[in-house]
C-alpha cells in the first residue's frame, strides 16, 4: 500500500537542519518495490528513471529520510519519505522544482 502525501504533509517532515546522504544504500529493493505500487495517477504524467535516486536527505536528527527518484524531467522527482522511528515508508511526493520555481525551459 502507498501513500501520496499532501504539500502539507511533504513539508512537515523537513527540518531546519538537514544533510545530504550517500545515495548507495537507498537504492535498495524496497524503496524500489514501494515506487512500483505507486499508481499512475500519482505520477501526474511522469515516468521514473529505474535505478536512479540522485539525491537521498537526512532530515534533522534523522526522523525523516527523503529519498529523491528521478523521472525522465529535469528537476522533476518522486519522493520517498522513509519514516526512521517507525522504520518504514511514510509515503510519497511528486516534487516538481520547475513549478515550484518557477523554472521555463526545463
Amino acid at each position: 500500500m502507498t501513500t501520496l502525501l499532501s504539500r502539507d504533509q511533504y513539508v512537515a517532515t523537513f527540518s531546519d537542519e538537514r544533510a545530504r546522504m550517500e545515495t548507495d544504500p537507498f537504492n535498495v529493493p524496497f524503496v524500489w518495490d514501494y515506487v512500483h505500487e505507486i499508481p499512475k495517477q500519482d505520477f501526474q504524467g511522469f515516468e521514473i528513471v529505474e535505478d536512479q535516486i540522485p539525491y537521498v536527505w537526512e532530515m534533522g536528527e534523522g526522523k525523516y529520510e527523503h529519498v529523491l527518484v528521478g523521472t525522465t524531467a529535469e528537476n522533476v522527482f518522486i519522493v520517498i519519505l522513509l519514516n526512521n522511528e517507525e522504520e518504514k515508508v511514510h509515503g510519497h511526493y511528486l516534487l516538481n522544482l520547475n513549478e515550484e520555481y518557477g523554472i521555463e525551459d526545463a
